[in-house]
């Protein structure tokens, strides 16, 4: 009787841990099939990501320049090519940098937005529609009072029923320098796939330091060549 009991006892441990293993199992592939709907906001394939940290190999700030440059004119050049642009991380990477920014008229004590700087390019490599505006020049510098680029989140939290391409944004505090918004970007996903839209502002490359950046080619050549 008593190998009877625990056998049976056996028998009813091991069909409840099947059960909730079944049930684990069920509410895993729900999710997955969830988050396959899920769009990010951008489209990563036949896209090439190749990240460089000049700074370790003893360039400076000309340099540096020189080198993206030349490497993003090269790589436009092949027939293949449709883009090539510089971003400082990209999208749903383990790093994000945030910034303070300041409107015209609005909270002194500003506000922390996720932000990353990008070249002219980016927004076609990935495939971010523009929703307004333009994307970056190579002329969007510091020197020349550099644009920014908002996207639609946070031209709808600060600006409601305002024209964004109207408005400027300060990085330095509620008195300026003001910086015009040239663009405004659809919203796609930064940090994780599930997110809530949030703000999240575009600063042009060319007004950033130039050691380090990630190159992304939308090409239709296979990655290996």
């Amino acid at each position: 009787r008593q190998r009877t009991r625990l056998r049976s006892g056996l028998v009813i441990t091991q069909v409840a841990l099947s059960m909730l293993m079944l049930a684990c199992a069920g509410l895993f592939l729900r999710a997955l099939s969830h988050a396959a709907q899920l769009s990010p906001g951008f489209e990563p394939k036949g896209v090439t990501a190749m990240a460089f940290d000049l700074s370790l190999s003893g360039y400076d700030e000309p340099t540096a320049r020189a080198f993206y440059a030349r490497l993003l004119e090269e790589l436009r050049r092949s027939p293949a090519t449709e883009s090539a642009a510089l971003v400082e991380e990209l999208p749903m990477s383990i790093g994000s940098s945030s910034t303070q920014m300041w409107v015209r008229g609005g909270d002194p004590n500003g506000m922390e937005v996720n932000t990353t700087s990008v070249s002219d390019g980016y927004f076609p490599s990935l495939r971010i529609p523009l929703l307004k505006g333009r994307e970056f020049q190579v002329t969007d510098t510091s020197a020349s009072n550099a644009s920014l680029i908002v996207n639609e989140t946070l031209a709808r939290r600060m600006w409601p029923g305002l024209d964004p391409l109207a408005q400027v944004i300060s990085l330095s505090g509620p008195d300026g320098p003001w910086r015009a918004v040239v663009g405004v970007a659809k919203d796609s996903r930064y940090r994780r796939l599930a997110e809530a839209p949030r703000p999240f502002l575009y600063a042009p490359a060319a007004a950033e330091d130039a050691d380090e950046f990630t190159v992304v080619m939308r090409s239709s050549d296979p990655p290996a060549t």
